[in-house]
């Protein structure tokens, strides 16, 4: 059965235009917001974006209490392959066929597995992760052997963090290999239930936000939830879509081993 995926506050006419081909003029830019956030956590990048006038934004909602990350992924894949077949369309343009994407924690996750099940080699595309849980999470881990565990995990995706381990999560799914990726991950936490000496955002781990695949990893001291806030992360955010990363420029990544 395949997960809850819709654009956030579209009417079914509006859902319908990611894959119309009139709307076929801009790149597009599909954001996921965190596990227990609406996409309107993610409000002051979609308004950077749409204050450049150059992308089309499209903020998907999914439902992570319902279906699991593999359901959920199910549904974006769906929803991608339908834009990137519309793009082309004889009526599609080069730019217009660009495909971007920004996520927030519990996003990366789904995006990973959707693109985990599309043949797309992700040509001129580019990802923001902002504080990914790409390795899964120690915290979620913890509180599922807990007492007040049925507190936290109380939906299936959570559930699905506190059951399985990092191998489980790199094995979840690759970007495209010619995508373009960044990952932001925080260093403003402090949670004594997280390992002590290790870099966090308060929820995740600097070393869990990192994939197996080459990208871009830059560090902002900031905290998990507040990240999307600063301005200095929004700037980086829509520069790295736009193709003219300045300011938190990052170093390259080599794989991690």
């Amino acid at each position: 059965m395949a997960g809850a995926i819709r654009i956030a506050g579209a009417t079914a006419s509006r859902a319908q235009s990611i894959s119309s081909r009139r709307i076929l003029t801009k790149p597009s830019v599909i954001t996921l917001g965190g596990l227990f956030s609406s996409s309107h956590q993610l409000l002051p990048i979609h308004v950077s974006l749409w204050r450049s006038g150059q992308f089309r934004v499209f903020p998907i909602q999914y439902d992570g209490f319902n279906y699991s990350i593999e359901q959920n992924g199910s549904a974006l894949a769906k929803l991608i392959e339908r834009r990137l077949h519309s793009a082309e369309s004889p009526q599609g343009t080069t730019e217009a066929s660009k495909l971007h994407f920004v996520t927030h924690s519990y996003g990366a996750l789904v995006l990973r597995s959707a693109m985990q099940q599309i043949g797309w080699d992700g040509f001129g595309s580019r990802t923001v992760m902002i504080a990914p849980c790409n390795r899964g999470s120690v915290l979620a881990r913890r509180f599922a052997g807990m007492n007040c565990a049925s507190v936290f995990l109380g939906s299936l995706a959570a559930a699905e963090l506190g059951q399985n381990n990092e191998e489980y999560f790199d094995e979840l799914g690759d970007m495209p290999r010619l995508a373009k990726v960044r990952v932001i991950a925080g260093t403003g936490g402090y949670n004594p239930m997280l390992p002590s000496g290790i870099q966090n955002d308060g929820r995740v781990l600097v070393p869990e936000t990192r994939l197996r695949t080459p990208h871009d990893h830059v560090t902002v001291s900031s905290t998990h939830g507040f990240m999307l806030y600063r301005p200095a992360v929004i700037r980086a955010t829509r520069r790295f879509i736009q193709g003219t990363a300045k300011g938190l420029d990052a170093w390259r990544c080599k794989p991690r081993r």
